[in-house]
């Protein structure tokens, strides 16, 4: 079902823009001045609510569904994988932007600027490896019934839209939007 794929694609062209960002923050740590904490904030509760809770079950679910039948398991075992550490490295990353938000210490800074290069790095070879591996894959040789079972799992797994890039934007992330818009 190519509409399930073209959706977890537009989420990817999504993160890229939002790891964009994250990245001209990184830069802006480096060149000794202060990064807008608000909106680091914003992007790392935005990943935590939609890409670790809609997109990556999503992307598990097919995962699933290709199961042991072709030769990419040890691939999307690894893929699997990734979604946890993925998750672990959101949250360490959130905590070291807020200790760096709490004091005034260039050790800190480096962390930051180390554990963020690493998140958004490992971010990007993992989106790059679903869209050039798993992703045709899956196109290839899952049956009609397998993507019906994927498209039941995601109507009923998520939420009314993206908060940020869905035809609304919420609120808390109004700020995070402009800053996306501003950067096209």
């Amino acid at each position: 079902m190519t509409e399930i794929i073209a959706k977890l694609q537009e989420d990817h062209r999504h993160l890229v823009q939002i790891f964009d960002l994250i990245d001209r923050e990184l830069e802006a740590i480096e060149h000794g001045q202060e990064p807008n904490f608000d909106l680091l904030a914003h992007i790392l509760d935005y990943i935590k609510y939609y890409p670790d809770v809609f997109h990556h079950p999503l992307e598990d679910f097919v995962f699933d569904c290709l199961g042991q039948r072709t030769e990419l398991l040890p691939v999307v075992d690894q893929l699997q994988d990734d979604h946890l550490k993925l998750a672990e490295l959101t949250k360490a990353f959130r905590d070291s932007v807020t200790h760096l938000e709490g004091g005034d210490n260039s050790a800190l800074g480096d962390r930051v600027i180390t554990l963020g290069r690493a998140y958004v790095e490992h971010q990007r070879r993992h989106m790059a490896t679903e869209e050039d591996i798993v992703f045709p894959q899956a196109l290839g040789v899952l049956t009609d019934e397998e993507w019906a079972r994927v498209q039941e799992y995601a109507a009923a797994a998520a939420p009314e839209a993206d908060p940020i890039f869905g035809p609304s934007v919420t609120a808390r992330y109004q700020e995070l939007k402009e800053r996306l818009d501003q950067h096209l």
